[in-house]
């Protein structure tokens, strides 16, 4: 007799996207990857927009208390 199967984090976190109407197929294979993601879906649920390449940028120098770049 087989024991109850239990379901993968890929699995789970198929039916997880599918429950929640999420629109993309992507679903990380790894437990930094879910995490990111989890951190990625919040932030976006939340209304704030994700920072670009640029943004980013900003938003370390920001923090770190450097000016901005002079030209």
């Amino acid at each position: 007799m087989r024991g109850k199967a239990t379901k993968t984090p890929r699995v789970e976190a198929l039916e997880a996207a599918r429950k929640s109407g999420a629109r993309t197929s992507y679903v990380p294979r790894t437990k930094l990857g879910r995490r990111l993601w989890q951190i990625r879906q919040r932030i976006l649920a939340s209304g704030q927009r994700l920072l670009d390449w640029e943004g980013l940028e900003n938003e370390l120098r920001a923090r770190r208390g450097e000016r901005g770049e002079e030209a």
